[in-house]
């Protein structure tokens, strides 16, 4: 079998050199060479020559600036034990790398390595003296809360939801292999539901891995951005980064260390002084609509290419295309298309920064965002207002986290200082995007298993876009405004159902 390709007579092909640096070189050459089959140029040019191409983008790359060939070189990369805040920083990267993080919906994070909570350390921080030591003993209060919490929580659901009334519900669910299978689901279930309300119990600085995915181009840019970072942890982490990718494209690398790139980080550095220091995201409300186009724009761009096949000459209307498109949506994976790019909105967004990284995850937003600050509110999880005892503990400890953030504000900065504040603290930033991106968006996160704060914001967004395009916007079928109490707990039981099914089918 030819180690270099899988196969040598069809027209589509998987290019299976060891070297991605060689594959991305071979890939390149489409654009240049005369040969119909770069196969053939492989075995006349590469074969045998170990060197090729890692000068090819030595020459190319470095040389002569052609940065879109470095998209050809892609690279799996792990991250593990980095602070919340790092990771939503390299999490801001929208293209060209795919981001796969650690759960805290699904995962407890008080598991103890070496007798310490995972979270930055105070000399990880940089801090020192006795705010460092503040630092540490609220930090490990927080995560001793979180497990205390966690236990309470766990209780009030299966009071509220008892397995018994889940057995009830799908006794007669086909496939179901007697009460083991719905006892697992409801385990797992109340166990995620509990974590739903204990997470924002956690630091910032909590530690959480991540799998990268993704091209050279846009790792360079990351590291580049990590460095411009005030940030000691994100500068470090970068550096690693740097480090490690380097046997993989060392040509590729040299431009994250170069005078460009020296230029290119401090100006960053300059801008965000500049310009984006000064800006504020706090705002009373959820989901405030900035700006918009409205549905008149869209129609005066959609009238002068829309045509109605039985009469050329008449435009049909936005009502009968948006009806009809509405009426051929199946289910939520059916995409309006890239028609619905064309109008678009600007919001303001308040939310808990615990919930914000599942929004963050929507990369064809565009999201403007500034440090974690401490002095917004904070968000008051479901199941801990209802319980008096949690709730004394949690406004006491939220309030101390306020107070070490004011004492790290003052000696480190604002940057700095947003190791310290909890998942639960509310955090404002804006959000730019298209009608089709927020259909994709709450139809997504309305559904009964999504968390009921994004459900909440997901909601409010859907009512402003609905009195902003009020025809176009039929074709967002399949928001779910309805109220789940439950709503997680009765989907995970579904999914483990789903999941006996395909094992009892499997021979």
């Amino acid at each position: 079998m030819d180690k270099g390709f899988s196969n040598r007579d069809r027209g589509v092909f998987l290019i299976k050199l060891d070297r991605m640096i060689d594959r991305g070189a071979l890939m390149s050459r489409y654009s240049r060479t005369a040969k119909f089959d770069i196969r053939e140029l492989y075995d006349s040019e590469f074969a045998g020559n170990s060197s090729l191409g890692a000068d090819f983008y030595r020459r190319i790359f470095i040389e002569y600036g052609d940065e879109s060939i470095s998209e050809l070189v892609t690279a799996q990369l792990g991250i593990q034990g980095i602070s919340n805040i790092c990771a939503q920083t390299m999490e801001d990267t929208r293209i060209g790398l795919s981001f796969l993080e650690k759960s805290s919906r699904y995962v407890r994070y008080d598991r103890k390595i070496n007798g310490k909570y995972p979270y930055l350390s105070g000399e990880e921080c940089g801090f020192s003296g006795q705010i460092s030591k503040d630092y540490e003993s609220l930090c490990d209060d927080l995560f001793n809360f979180y497990t205390h919490a966690f236990s309470s929580l766990l209780a009030q659901i299966e009071s509220k939801v008892p397995l018994e009334t889940l057995l009830t519900e799908f006794q007669n669910v086909e496939g179901v292999e007697g009460e083991k299978i719905i006892e697992k689901a409801y385990r797992r279930a109340v166990n995620a539901r509990a974590l739903d309300d204990a997470r924002f119990i956690l630091p910032a600085s909590t530690k959480t891995n991540l799998g990268i995915s993704g091209n050279a181009r846009a790792y360079i840019n990351m590291i580049l951005r990590m460095k411009s970072s005030r940030i000691p942890e994100i500068n470090n982490v970068a550096n690693e980064i740097e480090r490690e990718l380097e046997p993989e494209f060392p040509q590729l690398i040299e431009a994250a260390r170069d005078d460009h790139a020296r230029e290119a980080i401090n100006f960053r550095r300059e801008r965000n002084s500049a310009v984006y220091d000064l800006l504020s995201f706090d705002s009373p409300d959820p989901v405030t609509l900035i700006s918009s186009s409205t549905e008149r724009d869209f129609e005066s761009i959609y009238s002068a290419i829309a045509r109605d096949r039985k009469d050329p000459g008449r435009a049909t209307s936005v009502g009968e295309m948006s009806e009809a498109l509405a009426s051929l949506r199946k289910n939520r994976r059916d995409k309006p298309g890239r028609l619905f790019e064309i109008p678009d909105l600007v919001f303001l967004i308040n939310m808990s920064f615990g919930t914000f990284r599942d929004f963050h995850r929507h990369r064809m937003f565009t999201m403007i965002r500034g440090p974690l600050r401490s002095s917004a509110g904070k968000f008051v999880p479901e199941l801990i207002a209802e319980d008096s005892e949690l709730l004394k503990e949690f406004m006491e400890i939220m309030e101390r986290s306020h107070e070490v953030w004011k004492s790290l504000v003052a000696r480190y900065g604002v940057d700095i200082a947003q190791y310290s504040v909890p998942f639960a603290q509310k955090y404002g930033f804006l959000v730019k995007g298209s009608l089709q991106e927020f259909t994709y968006f709450t139809e997504l996160r309305t559904t009964p298993a999504a968390h009921y704060e994004i459900r909440d914001v997901s909601t409010k967004i859907y009512g402003k876009i609905r009195e902003t395009f009020p025809r176009i916007s039929k074709v967002m079928k399949f928001v779910d405004t309805g109220r789940y109490d439950a709503g997680r707990i009765y989907e995970e039981v579904r999914k483990e159902i789903k999941r006996g099914k395909i094992w009892k089918s499997k021979p």
